[in-house]
């Protein structure tokens, strides 16, 4: 299956991951440059909503915080913040 994905952000990035692991032809777009870096998912202003009124939306949440994550060192890019800490 083709999927276009709109937004490269945190969600958009853990889902496009996702499908494409999954063997779906994936495309991630997004309206600024990629990476962003006033984006809400990039570097120092990256920021997830981890407030739902639905429990299954936090346990989506959570699990896409943790692909967020281990994003990064499978790339081999991950951000500062993301480094273990000495």
């Amino acid at each position: 299956m083709r999927v276009v994905i709109a937004g490269a952000g945190a969600m958009g990035a853990a889902a496009a991951r996702a499908l494409a692991e999954r063997g779906h032809r994936v495309v991630l777009t997004d309206r600024a440059a990629i990476p962003n870096p006033i984006g809400a998912s990039s570097a120092e202003t990256r920021s997830f909503r981890l407030s739902h009124s639905d429990r299954a939306d936090v346990r989506l949440a959570l699990r896409a915080l943790a692909l967020w994550h281990d994003l990064g060192p499978r790339s081999g890019r991950a951000h500062r913040q993301d480094r273990p800490r000495a």
